[in-house]
C-alpha cells in the first residue's frame, strides 16, 4: 500500500498481525481519499518524505487529525481555523460530502412513504444570496410588499371637516359670531365658496375696554362630529391673505374649575401660511383654561393633564370655532379642510406602482 507515492507500509517486526496491517492500510486509504493525509516531515525544517515502518509515523497535518493504534482518528473537539481567518484561496468551494458512516445511517432510515400524512413538510434551508446581490438590493422589500410595509409603518389622517358638501360626516353649517361685549365694533362674514370656507372681517378695539375684541366662524348645526380620539392632533389646511397673528381654534364645551366666565372649550393658537398649506397642532397645545379677554392660555395641558382635551370631547367635539382674537387687524382667511393626524389604526393607504 503506498501513501501519495512516498510511503509504503512495512511491519516493524514479524509480530504484526494481518488484521493490524489491514486496519492501518484501510485507515491510510480512507485518509488519502479524503485528501487529508500527508507524511510526517522528519526533522525540523525537513521537506523530505520518509518511509513509514509503522502507522504511528503517519502524521495528519490537517487540523483535527492524528493516528491512534494504527488507525486514522479525527479529533472532533479540536479547534479548527475559522473561515474568517483563512485566506480567500483556502475557503471551501463546495459543501462537504457525506461520510461512509453517514451513508450507512441514512440507509437505516424509514422510507418517506411510511411517514404519517399529517406531518409538516421539512423546511428547506435558506440558500445564500448570489454575490451580485448588494447590500442596498438586499435591504429593499419586494415590490409586492412595498405597500404593506409602508401601511404598517404609517399613522394616517382622519378627515374631520371639509367644505365640499359630499360627505355628511364632515359637512357642517358655518356662521359668523362677533364680540358682543360693551359695544364691540368687530365685524365678520363667513361663506363657503368653491369648496373652501372664506372668513373675512376685522378685529377692532372695544372702546370701553380699550382692547381688541374677537370675531369667529362657528358651526351652527347639531350634527355629530367624527371621532378623532385616536389621533395626535389637528391639521388645518388654509391660507391667510393678510399677515394677521391672532388666529385661534377651539372645540367642545369644556369649562375647568376656576375658569374664566366666557371661556368654554379647548383652545389653541395657530398661524396659517400665506399660501394654501397644512399646519399641525398637537392636542397637547390645547387647554380649556384660557383668558376670555385675550384668548391666551392661563394654564396649559403641559402643566396638568386635567387641562388637556378629554377622550369624550375628542370622540364628538359637538362644536368648533375659528377665531381672530386679541389682535387688532383685518382678516381674510380661507380654510380648505381640517383633519386629525397621527391617528392609530388608520394607516394611510399607499398603492405600489411597481
Amino acid at each position: 500500500m503506498g501513501l501519495g507515492g512516498h510511503c509504503s507500509f512495512r511491519p516493524r517486526n514479524n509480530s504484526t498481525t494481518v488484521a493490524a496491517r489491514a486496519e492501518a492500510a484501510e485507515a491510510v486509504e480512507a485518509a488519502e481519499a479524503a485528501e487529508a493525509v500527508e507524511v510526517h516531515k522528519v526533522g525540523k525544517g525537513s521537506r523530505k518524505h520518509h518511509p513509514c515502518p509503522n502507522p504511528n509515523c503517519i502524521r495528519l497535518l490537517r487540523p483535527g487529525w492524528s493516528t491512534h493504534k494504527g488507525a486514522c482518528v479525527l479529533r472532533t473537539s479540536a479547534a479548527t481555523p475559522s473561515a474568517k481567518k483563512r485566506p480567500a484561496d483556502q475557503l471551501p468551494t463546495a459543501w462537504p460530502q457525506p461520510t461512509k458512516l453517514a451513508k450507512k445511517q441514512a440507509k437505516k432510515l424509514p422510507p418517506t412513504s411510511n411517514l404519517p400524512p399529517n406531518l409538516p413538510p421539512t423546511p428547506t434551508p435558506a440558500l445564500p444570496l448570489p454575490s451580485s446581490f448588494g447590500r442596498a438590493a438586499a435591504a429593499q422589500p419586494p415590490p409586492m410588499l412595498a405597500s404593506v410595509v409602508v401601511a404598517l409603518a404609517t399613522h394616517g389622517d382622519i378627515p374631520l371637516v371639509d367644505f365640499k358638501g359630499t360627505d355628511p360626516a364632515t359637512t357642517h353649517t358655518w356662521i359668523p359670531n362677533n364680540d358682543p361685549v360693551m359695544g364691540g365694533q368687530s365685524y365678520s362674514a363667513v361663506k363657503v365658496d368653491n369648496a373652501v370656507l372664506n372668513f373675512t372681517g376685522k378685529c377692532a378695539i372695544v372702546p370701553s375696554l380699550q382692547a381688541p375684541g374677537f370675531i369667529t366662524a362657528i358651526n351652527s348645526d347639531k350634527t355629530d362630529w367624527v371621532d378623532v380620539s385616536s389621533c395626535e392632533g389637528l391639521t388645518i389646511t388654509s391660507k391667510s391673505y393678510i399677515d394677521y397673528t391672532g388666529f385661534r381654534i377651539s372645540f367642545g364645551h369644556a369649562h375647568p374649575v376656576g375658569g374664566k366666565f366666557f371661556a368654554y372649550g379647548y383652545k389653541a393658537n395657530w398661524q396659517p401660511s400665506s399660501s394654501m398649506g397644512a399646519v399641525s397642532i398637537p392636542f397637547t397645545n390645547f387647554t380649556d383654561f384660557w383668558d376670555d379677554a385675550t384668548g391666551e392660555p392661563i394654564h396649559t395641558c403641559s402643566e396638568h393633564e386635567s387641562y388637556c382635551p378629554d377622550e369624550a370631547t375628542l370622540k364628538n367635539m359637538k362644536t368648533m370655532s375659528i377665531w381672530a382674537e386679541g389682535v387688532e387687524g383685518d382678516v381674510h382667511l380661507e380654510v380648505d379642510s381640517i383633519s386629525g393626524y397621527g391617528c392609530k389604526g388608520h394607516a394611510a393607504a399607499v398603492e405600489s406602482r411597481e
